[in-house]
């Protein structure tokens, strides 16, 4: 029926541009937003040879427009451009997005979206091929099955047919003049345009005169209802447009309500008969909309008050509106979920819209069906957290008995060209409202497409047949637990999910401590004392040790079997701090639950991750965080349950129930749990072995003992580095293996063929692993160099540690890690050592290259010596090895030690490197007569410090003695 708007960037750029200008030439933001309109208004008008049609904005003032802003619009709204009157609904929405910007950045500082911010908050615009795919799927549909000989399908390239045919059910119209669709937030009007062309052509059909067609859609088809009076306005525009460019030169009242907020005292109410429910229903319609369920309002009364009357007949057009039934009902309803809302439209949602409150779109997928006659259709687009999310199981378990999906275009991110990035997840789709369990639903999966023309040419695609069309009922979609809209599932998949035992009943997954202020309680390992710090121990033992950090599991990154173990947190006591944390004031704000299992061994996952969820054996010793939420079992259990959680047959699972990135308890807890044959737990202890070795083998980790490149001793560091790669990338493989090996017997439990059990090689996730470390696709010879430089970083970075006294060629492990070791406390534990420690606990470049040439020589022998230089400045891209001290040596420190430094760089010509754990004051005037700096003020007051504090504070307290390090400001 017309092409799409192509150049929306043109029109944005117009938009904010005509803001500017307007705003900086003195006018307030209704006044500059009416004033834009009217001109733009005015240009669609001129170009359509119609009269301007006489609609108040709000907010006008009568100012007229600088020349600039007339000659502008002008030049970007050509004659093209203004065939489309949907135009003008997007200028609104660029216009008005500063104020949506504002609105947003109020959430983030607790405020809540009342009337006067959800317009701002919520208004988006309806991309033009999905605005097509809800008409002509609801409407069209609609129509098609009341007139069988109609051609008009032809002319509705996103009508998807169905899998097995069309509804038997549906509503009886016996004419155009019959139809009565609605919009509840229709905002300025994008999806009444689309079905008033649908109607003008079905009117056409039926052999009505041209002349009188719009005026026959205005008067008895077509209705809207908005909250915004300035989108309302447009609606009205919009329409009217659309009347007067087919020609209709009669008087034109397009449907379009705005709500008022209406109510009375208790003495009008008396008058009135007594009923302040009925009469009040629209106290707050600024806020609720179309939620508001009005009842019938009686007969008229007498009413001698002008006023009072007034607010009576407003009160009762409203309610006529919102209490009649429609054969047509189609919503872009506005997004925002319950934690924005202010206090009116929260009560009201827990209210009267107890399974779906938590999301305005959710709340009008309920309220669309209450506007619908019988065997109507309800066409929407919204977020698609209703589908999944375990708080709208009751709206789904719903909808699947009393309603059919009759079709649905599954968009995910990405649907909105306007919107960036992941923030908008969203579906299209159709329902009846009727219950048809056995009737099969198209379903069509756009989530992996990006953008809205690859998203319409994808799903014109599925109408000509040339893609995928999923089939599914509601009888079939009632079949997963929680009934999420999986329509994906194949049936062998569907039959897994009768097979086994909700997770819950094998093991006991739970959430943990939150404790309010990380930056107070949390550290990473390597910030604080290692003698204040307890590893491996119960909950009794931590209590009594006296010590104060202990390991914190609180998620991570995504990886698999063992790791992401990297933080610490106050738990002194038994947690007395954290526990009493803000009481003062009432209560404490931390939330330390499930306290009896801490310390217990558990399998954990991330709540919030990049990709499906992964899970690690925890051994003993730790405290679990929100984040880290985990499961706690005997440990066959915990075996059998890794390999289930996971398995492909898991990840299609939790793909089903929870596509979003959030893998809450409740999720986990409903997984259904096939029993595994002991043999695999064989495999999965093999491939937790892999990784706790992998973990441990980075100098970051608390279990780590020694670099691996200088276990072998004497020989040439080009052959160390050739021999780890080899084992690493070996280590992938029988990984790999295992994997793959397991993931075929947890498919066979499940009753299903493992066809996807293979795992490809870059989702291994061990940090050794240079297709996952690297990504998919390099060359060996990239991946050899890459691994190469990173490995001899890995040496340089060793070596220094040696320098230090943090680790030693002669004993495994962390040797210096209290606060304030000294080179005799070194000594104590390694008599004699074959690389000795600095004295003075402070290097320069100049040293750290003489001492590394040293440390070559201990390590690979002194034959060695110059050649594996070579390969260190080769490998590095360096000179010398001064040119990576001085250039990137200090980066890559901070970046391998997220942030958090343990060897400290002194700024100035020359200069040094200290230890962290080896600092005392005394280090500051070592550090000045080594490098020759002039800092009067520290050397006359060096800092204390106390690892205690954690690194962003000590690091402060040096002021600009040390290198800037960006993110540890004291405000990042």
């Amino acid at each position: 029926m017309r092409r799409p708007v192509t150049d929306v960037a043109r029109l944005r750029g117009l938009a904010i541009w005509a803001r500017g200008v307007l705003i900086g030439a003195g006018a307030t933001d209704p006044a500059a937003r009416a004033c834009f309109m009217r001109v733009v208004a005015r240009r669609f008008a001129d170009v359509n040879g119609v009269d301007l049609p006489s609609w108040p904005f709000p907010g006008d003032d009568g100012a007229e427009a600088p020349d600039l802003v007339r000659v502008r619009v002008a030049e970007v709204l050509t004659a093209e451009v203004c065939r489309d009157v949907e135009v003008v609904g997007w200028l609104y929405q660029f216009f008005t997005a500063g104020q949506k910007d504002e609105v947003f950045a109020g959430f983030t500082r607790n405020r809540k979206a009342g009337a006067a911010e959800i317009p701002a908050a919520t208004q988006l615009f309806t991309p033009d091929w999905i605005a097509r795919y809800l008409v002509e799927n609801s409407l069209g549909r609609l129509w098609l099955l009341n007139r069988p000989s109609s051609g008009l399908a032809a002319r509705m390239p996103y009508l998807l047919p169905l899998p097995a045919g069309e509804p038997s059910s549906y509503a009886k119209v016996t004419g155009p003049e019959g139809i009565r669709l609605i919009d509840p937030a229709c905002g300025s009007g994008h999806l009444l345009t689309y079905a008033f062309d649908l109607l003008h052509a079905i009117y056409e059909e039926e052999g009505y005169a041209s002349a009188e067609i719009p005026g026959l859609i205005l008067a008895h088809n077509l209705i809207g209802v908005e909250i915004d009076p300035a989108a309302g306005a447009l609606a009205v525009f919009a329409l009217t447009m659309k009347a007067r460019a087919r020609g209709f030169d009669g008087p034109v009242t397009p449907r379009i309500h705005v709500l008022e907020p209406v109510s009375f005292t208790p003495a009008e109410v008396a008058s009135l008969g007594g009923d302040a429910t009925l009469w009040n229903v629209f106290r707050d319609a600024g806020t609720l909309g179309s939620l508001v369920r009005p009842g019938c309002v009686p007969d008229p009364v007498t009413v001698p008050d002008p006023d009072v009357r007034r607010r009576v007949e407003r009160v009762r057009a409203q309610a006529e509106v919102l209490s009649s039934r429609y054969h047509v009902v189609v919503a872009n309803p506005p997004y925002m979920g319950h934690g924005n809302m202010d206090a009116v439209l929260s009560a009201f949602a827990r209210r009267e819209y107890p399974d779906s409150k938590s999301g305005l779109c959710a709340m009008f997928v309920e309220r669309c069906v209450d506007l619908a006659v019988p065997r109507a259709f309800i066409a929407m687009i919204t977020m698609q957290s209703w589908m999944f999310l375990r708080s709208y199981a009751a709206l789904r378990t719903n909808l699947l008995r009393d309603r059919a999906i009759v079709t649905m275009a599954h968009l995910g991110a990405r649907a909105f060209d306007a919107i960036a990035g992941e923030v908008v997840a969203t579906t299209a789709f159709v329902l009846a409202n009727v219950a048809q369990p056995d009737l099969v639903g198209g379903f069509v999966r756009l989530v992996e497409e990006r953008g809205e023309a690859a998203m319409s040419a994808a799903f014109r695609e599925a109408v000509a047949g040339r893609r995928t069309v999923y089939a599914a009922t509601a009888g079939r979609l009632g079949r997963v637990p929680g009934a999420p809209i999986a329509y994906w599932l194949p049936e062998p998949m569907l039959r897994a999910f009768a097979v086994g035992r909700p997770l819950a009943a094998t093991g006991e997954p739970r959430q943990g401590l939150a404790t309010a202020d990380n930056g107070r309680f949390v550290r990473l390992w390597h910030e604080v004392s290692a003698d204040r710090t307890g590893f491996g121990m119960s909950r009794a033992e931590a209590a009594a040790s006296g010590r104060t950090w202990f390991p914190y599991n609180k998620g991570g990154d995504f990886r698999r079997w063992y790791g992401n173990q990297e933080f610490v947190v106050n738990w002194r006591g038994d947690g007395a701090e954290i526990r009493s944390f803000g009481a003062e004031r009432g209560r404490p704000r931390s939330r330390a639950q499930n306290t009896a299992y801490y310390f217990r061994p558990s399998l954990s996952w991330s709540k919030v991750g990049t990709g499906p969820p992964a899970f690690r054996w925890y051994p003993p010793g730790f405290v679990f965080d929100v984040a880290g939420t985990s499961i706690f079992a005997a440990e066959r259990e915990l075996l059998r349950l890794a390999a289930v959680c996971n398995s492909t047959v898991a990840r299609d699972m939790l793909a089903a129930t929870s596509p979003t990135l959030n893998f809450e308890v409740g999720t986990l807890a409903r997984l259904p749990v096939a029993d595994v044959p002991d043999r695999v737990l064989a495999d999965v202890r093999e491939l937790v072995e892999l990784h706790r070795a992998d973990w441990d083998a980075r100098e970051t980790s608390w279990g780590f003992t020694t670099l691996d490149l200088v276990a072998g001793g004497a020989g040439r560091l080009g052959d160390a580095v050739g021999a780890a790669f080899a084992r690493d990338v070996a280590a992938a493989g029988r990984a790999r293996a295992l994997e793959t090996r397991v993931n075929v017997a947890v498919a066979a439990a499940y009753g299903l063929d493992g066809e996807d059990a293979r795992v490809p090689l870059e989702r291994i996730t061990l940090s050794g692993n240079p297709a996952f470390r690297f990504g998919a696709g390099l060359a060996e010879a990239e991946q050899r160099s890459r691994y190469a430089r990173e490995r001899v970083a890995d040496l340089v970075s060793y070596a220094v540690g040696c320098m230090f006294g943090r680790y030693s060629l002669d004993l495994p492990g962390l040797i210096l890690g209290d606060q304030g070791a000294t080179l005799d406390d070194f000594l104590a534990r390694v008599p004699r050592p074959s690389y000795r420690p600095v004295v003075e606990n402070v290097l320069t470049a100049d040293e750290i290259d003489d001492r590394f040439r040293e440390f070559l020589r201990v390590v690979f022998g002194e034959e060695n010596v110059e050649e594996n230089l070579r390969f260190v400045t080769a490998t590095l891209g360096v000179r010398d090895l001064r040119g990576y001290l001085g250039r990137s040596f200090y980066a890559d420190h901070v970046r391998r030690y997220r942030r958090r430094p343990v060897y400290w760089l002194f700024a100035g010509p020359k200069g040094a490197l200290i230890y962290l754990h080896r600092y005392r004051p005394s280090t500051v005037a070592a550090v000045l007569a080594r490098t020759g700096a002039h800092e009067e003020a520290l050397a006359a007051r060096p800092p204390e410090i106390d690892l205690d504090d954690g690194v962003k504070a000590n690091y402060a307290r040096f002021g600009t003695a040390l290198r800037p390090i960006p993110g540890l400001a004291a405000n990042d």
